[in-house]
C-alpha cells in the first residue's frame, strides 16, 4: 500500500517537470536555429535632397518695394485732403500712360491738393517721385511740402510746368528735412503761380534710391523759404 502511494506521488511530481524540460528543449532548439541564420542587412533610408526655397525678387533690386501713394487711385492708407477748389482723383485725361486716371487740381493762388496719412515711417525711403502736367496752359509754378509730427516742414519749389506734357519731379527727402523720420502725416502740391490754374499729377511714390531713367523729362526742384505754406 505504501509503495503504491509513493508511485502515484512520483508521477504527480514528474509530470510538470517533464513539461518544463520539453519547453526548455524547444526554446534551445529555436535559439540555435536563429544563431545559425545569416544576419539581415540593415536598410538605409535614401538621402534627403534639399529643395531650394524660391523668393520673389524685390523691385528695384531691394528687399523693400517702393511705397505707392497714387497710381490710378490712392493706395497704402493715403487719404484725400486739400483746400483747392476742385480735386478730382479719378480724372480721365490727361493720364500718364495709355490708360488709367490722374489727379486734376483746380486751384486758386496758394491752394493745394493735400494727401494725408495717419503716420508713415519714411526711414526706408530717400526720394519722393511724382509726375505732373501743366495742361493746356502750362507755366504753373508748384511747391511741395510735408507735415511731420504735426508740423509743416521745409517746402521745395518746382520749376514751371510745360503745357500738355508729363514731366517727372524727383526730390530727396533730405531737401524737406524729413529723411529717416517715422512720423510723416501728409504732403501737398501747392499752386504758387499767383493766379488760378489747373494742373495734373500721377504716379506718386516714395523710393529707396535715386529713381531709374524714364521717358519723361525730370524738371528742377529747389528748396525754398517757407512762405505761403498751408495753415
Amino acid at each position: 500500500m505504501l509503495v503504491a502511494m509513493q508511485g502515484v506521488l512520483m508521477r504527480i511530481v514528474l509530470k510538470p517537470m517533464g513539461l518544463t524540460v520539453i519547453i526548455g528543449a524547444i526554446t534551445l532548439l529555436v535559439l540555435a536555429a536563429l544563431w545559425k541564420r545569416p544576419p539581415v542587412p540593415a536598410v538605409t533610408a535614401p538621402p534627403v535632397v534639399p529643395v531650394a526655397v524660391q523668393f520673389a525678387p524685390a523691385r528695384s533690386g531691394s528687399a523693400t518695394p517702393n511705397l505707392v501713394v497714387y497710381s490710378d487711385k490712392l493706395d497704402n492708407g493715403w487719404q484725400e485732403r486739400g483746400w483747392a477748389k476742385v480735386v478730382d482723383y479719378a480724372n480721365a485725361a490727361p493720364v500718364r500712360g495709355k490708360a488709367g486716371t490722374s489727379i486734376r487740381t483746380e486751384a486758386a493762388p496758394y491752394e493745394a491738393v493735400k494727401i494725408y496719412h495717419p503716420t508713415v515711417n519714411m526711414s526706408p525711403y530717400k526720394y519722393v517721385v511724382l509726375f505732373v502736367n501743366g495742361g493746356e496752359k502750362g507755366g504753373q509754378t508748384l511747391q511741395l511740402c510735408f507735415v511731420a509730427g504735426g508740423k509743416t516742414q521745409k517746402p521745395v519749389g518746382v520749376a514751371p510746368l510745360p503745357a500738355n506734357k508729363w514731366v517727372r519731379v524727383a526730390v530727396p527727402l533730405s531737401d524737406f528735412g524729413i529723411a529717416g523720420r517715422g512720423d510723416i502725416n501728409a504732403f501737398w502740391i501747392q499752386n504758387q503761380s499767383g493766379e488760378p490754374t489747373t494742373f495734373y499729377a500721377d504716379d506718386i511714390s516714395f523710393h529707396q534710391a535715386a529713381p531709374d531713367a524714364v521717358p519723361e523729362e525730370t524738371i528742377v526742384a529747389t528748396p525754398v523759404m517757407a512762405a505761403n505754406a498751408a495753415p
